[in-house]
């Protein structure tokens, strides 16, 4: 009788929690949606100054201008690769860190493993140049950039961790590149665009 009374509670329970659970959600995501909605709207609505200090139709697309100089975009550039370089590095020293660890008779905390503090170390000095980088240089241009990681690990990793390097990987790389180099190309070579350089 006990156990009865149990599972009917139990059942009860689930039912009108989930129950609750899924009003509460519906609720929530339909205030959202509203909110969003109307932000949309009042943004779209309200002119927006423009480079030459007028103002934008509403509704028309606007583009948030680097005013930075174009060396300093450079330099962003450059961070930004480097960055994304000492990441890839740093992470395959780590992983070298772990293998060896795993091959030792004797295993240790990778938290006492110089190696690994090594790669962190890099890779926590990848990851603050890449991040300086978006104050240089236009987010449109940095983003892409972070296909350098994985072109230097594809090069990296088989020749360091003796990893198999498959076509796929070649495929997957190649496609990579070419969306990196077409959006970074066309900041560069399209009339030297003022969205990529303020202009």
């Amino acid at each position: 009788m006990e156990g009865t009374a149990t599972a009917s509670f139990t059942e009860s329970f689930t039912a009108s929690f989930t129950e609750s659970l899924t009003a509460s959600l519906t609720a929530s995501a339909t205030a959202t949606a509203t909110a969003l909605a109307t932000a949309v709207a009042t943004a779209l609505a309200t002119p927006v100054p423009t480079a030459n200090g007028t103002d934008a139709p509403s509704g028309d697309a606007v583009t948030c201008e680097n005013t930075n100089p174009e060396w300093l975009q450079y330099i962003g550039i450059t961070m930004a690769i480097l960055g994304n370089i000492l990441i890839s590095v740093g992470l395959n020293v780590q992983k070298q860190s772990h293998n060896k660890n795993e091959a030792a008779a004797v295993k240790k905390n990778y938290l006492l493993q110089k190696m690994w503090w090594v790669g962190f170390a890099m890779m926590l000095g990848g990851e603050i140049g890449n991040f300086a980088a978006y104050a240089f240089a236009n987010p449109a241009v940095v983003a892409p950039l972070g296909t350098v990681a994985l072109i230097t690990n594809a090069i990296v990793a088989p020749l360091a961790l003796k990893e198999k390097f498959r076509k796929q990987d070649l495929v997957g790389i190649l496609i990579a590149m070419f969306g990196a180099i077409l959006v970074v190309c066309s900041c560069f070579f399209f009339f030297l665009s003022p969205f990529c350089f303020g202009r």
